[in-house]
């Protein structure tokens, strides 16, 4: 904060204390709660009038103060050029605000689309690998066909050793008791 600032607070808050303050021409209600004087300040120097009235209930006048040239605390506000209109103004003014928010966020959008890049050649580094993975199982399943239509050569063959185990595989399956929960009584 400015001493600027800080005396117009205070002037603004001196007791008694207004209801209304006139800006030159315009009139802003004093507000209720925590912030009412903080925003009410900021109000009338947004408007930069020359000259500030507080008025009581009744619109009568309690103090008037001629301000000196109160100049806003952002240096980055662009000054208006002689003959603009307050819209061309206020244009200007826009246009400034979103190049500012485009350079500011534009990192953001970068990392982001970064992060989706690699993303993306990750996903498709995966689903290369599941085809790969794919066929090879459909390989595997054709052998398997082809051996289980081949007659057994002898009691040593591979598909003899493979009904042997899945055989043995089902009894131990079989053989282990279900388990139960004890009751406590």
């Amino acid at each position: 904060m400015t001493a600027r600032k800080l005396d117009l607070n205070h002037w603004l808050r001196k007791t008694p204390q207004p209801v209304a303050v006139l800006a030159d021409d315009k009139r802003i209600e004093v507000g209720k709660g925590g912030r009412a004087w903080r925003d009410l300040t900021r109000t009338v120097e947004a408007l930069g009038p020359a000259k500030v009235t507080c008025l009581d209930n009744n619109g009568s006048v309690l103090r008037v103060t001629v301000m000196e040239n109160v100049a806003s605390a952002d240096d980055d506000e662009v000054p208006a050029k002689t003959g603009d209109s307050e819209i061309e103004t206020f244009a200007r003014l826009i246009a400034d605000a979103y190049a500012k928010a485009s350079s500011a966020s534009q990192p953001l959008i970068t990392n982001a689309f970064s992060f989706v890049e690699r993303l993306s050649d990750s996903l498709a580094k995966a689903q290369i690998e599941i085809e790969k993975l794919r066929e090879r199982n459909a390989r595997l399943v054709l052998q398997i066909n082809e051996l289980s239509l081949q007659e057994p050569e002898s009691e040593g063959g591979v598909m003899a050793a493979l009904v042997q185990g899945m055989a043995t595989a089902g009894q131990h399956v079989q053989a282990v008791p279900p388990q139960t929960k004890a009751v406590k009584r």
